[in-house]
């Protein structure tokens, strides 16, 4: 091993790596990231054991709690921001993109540990052992729920498959128009219009058991029904570094701040809105308003909300003070390694403390604290040992 290779690999920097934060990172992004991995690991934990307790006095909790898949939502809109405005700054620069450099940096930082966990995942369970090739080849979200392997990890593959399109896309935009945020816009509005099209098509609607797969198959987990929070992150991306729209904000601090309310407002309401799984009442409009429009209003909004931090206006200094503080940056770090282990730490932690079906409100609350934790705690190995330094290495191409 070189010296370079073993700097990668060694310990005490990658250690310090969870606490320090480079000079040209966004604290804000730490804490959305925090704020991601661990609304996702809470929601597991209610999916798991919580359900009971959906109805009574502690329900307002359990909501936010049940609402933690609007954490994909988040991660989502963060991908969409970091990759494009890599890319943006390197069409812009060069007129061209790097192709080879590009997925070569991808599969650096997304590969290693995502095949160690799989690996681990495939030693200890035995269900859907039988399609880990479409894990492997990130075309796991194109098979039925029921016989997807790690089946948490199509958000993963819906990523990876934006990360080869949205390259080859952009190209062709930036060389056909200069009304790339437009362009961009009109995509944006026609990811909403897809959703509608296919919540349409299958008539969409619950609770029921049966619609509950439907959605699942052919909405939730598809890159064509949810590239449109990938790219909410991309627009506020392009909206920051090459239009006078930061500038118009910093000048405007009452259109910043009226703006961040009306996000935050959304925001608020998408995370303790009942979902109509949980909803007996809905009618069908209202059903498909709510799966036509919410992601995109969401992800619209926390787009909109980092947009504001970043650009340094007045609505989002406060905000960005809570999202940077440092408790959040190990949180952050540990996030990626986190996502992919949460769900195997949850069920043999259940073993482990031998859960009771029968789960009391102090019971609930207390997994909720305790095995996000645990779940941190047992993504730092696979973060250290295995994700930061390949990532390390990235540095060398």
């Amino acid at each position: 091993m070189g010296p370079r290779s073993a700097r990668a690999f060694s310990l005490i920097r990658n250690v310090s790596s969870l606490w320090e934060r480079p000079a040209d990172t966004h604290g804000a992004i730490d804490g959305l990231r925090a704020i991601a991995v661990s609304w996702v690991i809470a929601f597991h934990v209610f999916v798991f054991i919580g359900r009971p307790l959906r109805h009574g006095p502690a329900e307002p909790i359990f909501r936010l709690a049940n609402r933690g898949l609007l954490g994909v939502d988040i991660f989502f809109v963060l991908s969409g921001f970091l990759i494009g405005r890599l890319l943006f700054r390197e069409l812009t620069s060069t007129g061209t993109i790097a192709f080879r450099r590009f997925y070569a940096r991808r599969a650096l930082r997304i590969l290693p540990a995502y095949y160690v966990s799989l690996l681990i995942y495939c030693v200890l369970v035995t269900t859907n052992r039988d399609t880990v090739w479409a894990n492997l080849l990130f075309v796991n979200n194109f098979l039925p729920e029921s016989r997807q392997c790690m089946p948490w990890t199509w958000s993963l593959a819906i990523e990876e498959q934006f990360y080869i399109v949205f390259p080859l896309l952009l190209v062709v935009l930036f060389r056909a128009t200069r009304r790339r945020l437009a362009s961009l816009l009109a995509l944006f509005a026609l990811a909403t219009a897809v959703r509608a099209v296919i919540v349409d098509r299958y008539a969409i609607h619950l609770p029921s058991a049966d619609h509950s797969r439907v959605m699942y198959d052919a909405l939730y987990d598809k890159p064509h029904a949810r590239f449109g929070e990938l790219l909410a992150g991309a627009i506020a991306a392009y909206a920051l570094d090459f239009t006078p729209a930061a500038e118009a904000l910093r000048r405007a601090p009452r259109l910043s701040i009226t703006g961040m309310c009306a996000a935050l407002t959304i925001i608020a309401a998408s995370a303790t809105t009942a979902q109509p799984i949980f909803h007996y009442g809905w009618p069908r409009e209202w059903n498909f308003a709510y799966y036509t429009f919410s992601t995109s209003l969401f992800s619209g909004s926390v787009a909109y909300a980092l947009f504001v931090c970043l650009a340094g206006a007045r609505g989002g200094r406060h905000l960005d003070r809570l999202l940077s503080l440092r408790i959040f940056r190990p949180i952050a770090q540990l996030s990626y390694s986190a996502y992919l282990l949460h769900v195997m730490v949850i069920t043999i932690g259940l073993d482990v403390a031998a859960f009771e079906p029968a789960v009391t409100v102090a019971t609930m609350a207390s997994y909720l604290v305790a095995l996000p934790i645990v779940s941190l705690l047992s993504a730092a190995p696979l973060y250290l040992l295995v994700e930061k330094p390949l990532m390390n290495l990235r540095t060398r191409r």
